[in-house]
């Protein structure tokens, strides 16, 4: 049996062409129940223990430069933003992963929470609308494993496990910026806790609550 976190945000603003500042609101939701690195071992959590979402820098395939996630306007955590190596092929391949504002519990559901309020200026939208055109993602990782992204469209509905979710998308008159995301911890219960075995990010619709039976992570699709 394998049960849920799961956090939810409905609007997407599009990036003003004029250089007012600019209001954005970073919102989630949670519903409870990359690589998975070998020989890491995951965590086991307890019920309430804090599920930490962390983030990684930028990418794109178009450009070998990766981002510092936090050199743009997304919403930080109170207090430092603090620099956590998971293992050693990280800290050799350069990965920079850092803390992040969200607050997940273990089997605690949340629904539609304001994470922050970020006024943009000129300069900001800019910059965001530059990496949106150069098709940045982000990745954020819990326990080790990576975001896998669920792409929800009229036509077809699409589980990607590598490579992250977009910043935003751009069609022939807008720019827009997806800073409202579902997102989804699959965790195993085991005798002394629980163990997370998968995590989505859904940036288009709301997730239902799934149970999964097996124990191993990412051993089933959607």
């Amino acid at each position: 049996e394998t049960r849920l976190m799961y956090v939810r945000n409905k609007s997407m603003p599009t990036l003003p062409n004029f250089p007012a500042p600019w209001l954005i609101l970073g919102t989630w939701c949670d519903f409870s129940a990359a690589f998975y690195l070998p020989g890491v071992a995951p965590r086991t959590f307890r019920y309430g223990d804090k599920v930490e979402l962390k983030v990684n820098k930028l990418t794109s395939v178009h450009t070998q430069m990766p981002l510092d996630y936090y050199a743009l306007k997304f919403c930080k955590p109170p207090g430092e933003i603090e620099q956590a190596t998971e293992n050693l092929g990280e800290f050799l391949s350069g990965d920079r992963i850092e803390n992040s504002p969200y607050q997940l519990f273990m089997e605690q559901d949340q629904f539609c929470k304001v994470l922050c309020e970020v006024y943009l200026k000129a300069n900001d939208v800019a910059a965001l609308t530059a990496v949106i055109e150069e098709e940045y993602h982000h990745n954020w990782i819990i326990d080790n494993l990576p975001a896998a992204s669920i792409v929800d469209s009229e036509q077809y509905i699409i589980t990607a496990y590598a490579g992250g979710f977009p910043v935003g998308y751009r069609d022939r008159k807008s720019t827009y910026l997806f800073n409202h995301v579902n997102i989804i911890v699959e965790y195993h219960p085991l005798d002394d806790g629980s163990r997370v075995v998968g995590f989505y990010v859904c940036y288009r619709v709301p997730v239902v609550l799934l149970e999964i039976r097996s124990a191993r992570r990412w051993s089933h699709s959607r």
